[in-house]
């Protein structure tokens, strides 16, 4: 073995024994750098929180730095790097600034550097082998990765019913873009949900919101109308009960069809329209009670009509619609009170979004509407009714009657049956959980 020999395999050796071993951390994030013996470097990245980000960033001696590596979308609290030999430099000391950032924005950004590499020892082959090199996993190729400009979704706006599904696809520009990772969510998962394909749910009437989002940021978002599974073949069941001889579900729930003239509290004394305590029964004047007993009977409250006349005896004017809401609100239940509008086509979309969100009405009808829509519901002209629920196909709810009739009816048939006399009487309240 030559002299000259023997000197480089010892500088290597003492080389390859000061094993660079360097850790930055602050408290959140932990950064090790090792140099191995083979001049490799080893770089390893632990933090509390999952990782969103990683650049490294390389310069010989007396340059700058520019990017060498850069990954957009970790999502892991754990990351190796091997940095192979030959991205080293035997003539200057190589120089490497690491950033990372989890996904609370926390970031760190260090610098190391490796001396300048020794030369390896020759091999001589031997004269019936060939040289084999064995492969390297390095770090890729530096490259400049195209972040996202835009995304958009296939559909702004889908309309479905309970239990039904809709599928979003997510397309990003630039199409090269190095990272393409879209993640949806929904504003009401009580509504809809959505996969992380994409494909939304129906899971009850209302409207929600789902948003596609890129790891940079970039937004799209469609609006979910969610109606009702019910339809116009829907027919009510028997099932007797005091006052009641049919229930109907619509919209996931199960309603009583009460009627105010059947039960064993018909003849019990409630009010009249003069809010003369005495002189009206549940069986002729009791259409409020019983309206409201219908819809909260779908909500599991074991109210019959006369049990809410009681709670309406309590207020000064206990056939109006503020004591409706007053008392359905003292039940825990969600209340929007309507005064009667004469604008038919604003009334007519307000009953219609009320329905579509899976909320019930009060409605009165009668007086100074034409006769030929009120009479399918009342014969005295002064009435309150109950409306269930609305099968968006063809736009036709279901009126539970307290009186004479119920059933299936056109939206329009039931806008203009709408009473505008009596003051507090005429309107309608939506109620919801």
């Amino acid at each position: 073995m030559s002299k000259k020999f023997k000197i480089s395999t010892v500088i290597f050796i003492i080389f390859s024994i000061l094993i660079t071993n360097i850790a930055f951390a602050d408290e959140n994030i932990n950064i090790t750098i090792t140099q191995n013996t083979d001049s490799t470097v080893n770089i390893s990245i632990n933090s509390q929180k999952n990782i969103e980000k990683v650049r490294i960033y390389t310069k010989r001696e007396g340059e700058d730095y520019h990017l060498f590596y850069e990954s957009n979308q970790v999502n892991s609290n754990s990351k190796n790097y091997k940095i192979s030999r030959n991205r080293l430099s035997s003539e200057k000391e190589t120089y490497f600034k690491i950033i990372v950032i989890d996904v609370e924005n926390t970031e760190v950004s260090n610098e190391f550097k490796t001396e300048k590499l020794a030369p390896l020892p020759s091999t001589t082959p031997s004269p019936s082998s060939s040289a084999t090199t064995t492969p390297t996993q390095n770090v890729p190729t530096p490259t400049t990765p195209l972040t996202v400009k835009e995304i958009k979704l296939n559909k702004t706006s889908v309309s479905i019913n309970v239990g039904k599904t809709a599928q979003l696809i997510a397309t990003v520009s630039p199409s090269n873009s190095t990272d393409k990772n879209v993640t949806f969510s929904s504003s009401s998962t009580k509504i809809a949900t959505v996969s992380s394909s994409g494909k939304i749910t129906g899971k009850a009437a209302g409207t929600a919101t789902i948003t596609a989002k890129t790891s940079n940021g970039k937004k799209a978002t469609c609006k979910v109308t969610v109606k009702s599974s019910s339809s116009s073949s829907t027919k009510p069941k028997s099932q007797k009960g005091d006052g009641y001889k049919q229930v109907i579900t619509l919209g996931g729930r199960t309603f009583k069809l009460y009627k105010q003239y059947s039960g064993s509290y018909a003849g019990k004394h409630f009010n009249s329209v003069n809010n003369s305590r005495s002189s009206g029964t549940i069986s002729n004047m009791g259409c409020g009670p019983s309206s409201i007993a219908i819809i909260l009977s779908g909500y599991g409250f074991n109210k019959n009509p006369y049990d809410i006349g009681k709670l309406l005896m309590k207020n000064s004017k206990p056939s109006g619609l503020p004591s409706m809401e007053k008392e359905i609100k003292a039940l825990g239940m969600n209340v929007k009170k309507h005064t009667y509008n004469s604008d038919y086509n604003k009334t007519y979309n307000e009953m219609k979004t009320a329905l579509e969100s899976g909320h019930q009405i009060v409605l009165y009808v009668g007086k100074n509407a034409p006769k030929n829509y009120w009479y399918n519901f009342t014969h005295s002209g002064y009435h309150f009714i109950s409306i269930l629920g609305i099968d968006s196909s063809n736009n036709k709810v279901y009126v539970g009657n307290p009186s004479v009739s119920g059933g299936w009816y056109s939206l329009s048939t039931v806008v203009k049956a709408r009473g505008n006399t009596n003051g507090n009487m005429a309107g309608w309240i939506e109620i919801y959980k």
